[in-house]
């Protein structure tokens, strides 16, 4: 039992030592020798299970040379295994809520529109100087006029629809690109009760919040308004 329990545990130190040698992508030939220096650590469990193998009896030597040698490649294999994934785990994935926060978006958008899904209905309607669909699709919230190009390609624009969705672009042109204040009752006629302000956005500036609005949230690049 002994030395199954050794071979095992120098199995998993080679996996070790062959994780702790760095990558170098250089090119020279002392690079491309560390790197081929990984795959020559299987030579650790073998060597492991020579010694431990040795008898009086060849043939009994042999046989417990190949199990301890087989025993060793396989915890060897398993430790690479385990290596690669949580490489890949650090690599890709590098928080909890790593699908939301690092895929999809900023830290300070995912944390304004976490607000907006716990703070507001479901049946919330928002309008923000930021038009992508991100802001909906985080919030799980209805935007005004959010991913437009993708609105008119998934939607039958029939003449009603599309002198709706012109009166709110112009809505949104008047309100947050140009000089003009926002409109909040131009907003409050289409049901919309959020402002969503994206501070990053260039040749963009509130200077102040528009008559009717109460600010609440607000983080480095987002500030919420309530309207109505």
């Amino acid at each position: 039992r002994w030395r199954l329990i050794t071979v095992s545990i120098f199995g998993f130190l080679a996996a070790a030592v062959s994780w702790m040698i760095p990558t170098i992508n250089s090119g020279s030939e002392n690079a491309t020798w560390v790197s081929v220096s990984k795959s020559g650590v299987f030579v650790i469990p073998v060597v492991v299970a020579s010694v431990i193998s040795i008898n009086k009896s060849l043939r009994v030597t042999w046989s417990r040379f190949l199990s301890f040698a087989l025993v060793g490649l396989c915890v060897l294999g398993m430790g690479f295994s385990m290596s690669n994934w949580t490489m890949i785990l650090k690599r890709e994935f590098p928080s909890f809520n790593r699908n939301e926060q690092f895929n999809l978006g900023t830290q300070d958008l995912n944390t304004a529109m976490q607000w907006m899904r716990k703070n507001t209905s479901g049946d919330e309607l928002f309008a923000s100087n930021n038009e992508s669909f991100l802001l909906s699709a985080l919030s799980h919230r209805r935007g005004l006029l959010q991913g437009e190009e993708y609105v008119r390609r998934h939607t039958v624009l029939d003449d009603e629809w599309a002198l709706e969705l012109a009166q709110r672009r112009d809505l949104i042109n008047r309100s947050f690109k140009s000089l003009l204040a926002i409109d909040v009752d131009g907003f409050l006629a289409f049901g919309v009760g959020t402002l969503v302000i994206d501070k990053s956005v260039p040749d963009f500036t509130l200077a102040s919040f528009p008559s009717g609005a109460s600010k609440v949230f607000e983080n480095e690049t987002f500030t919420i308004l309530k309207i109505g």
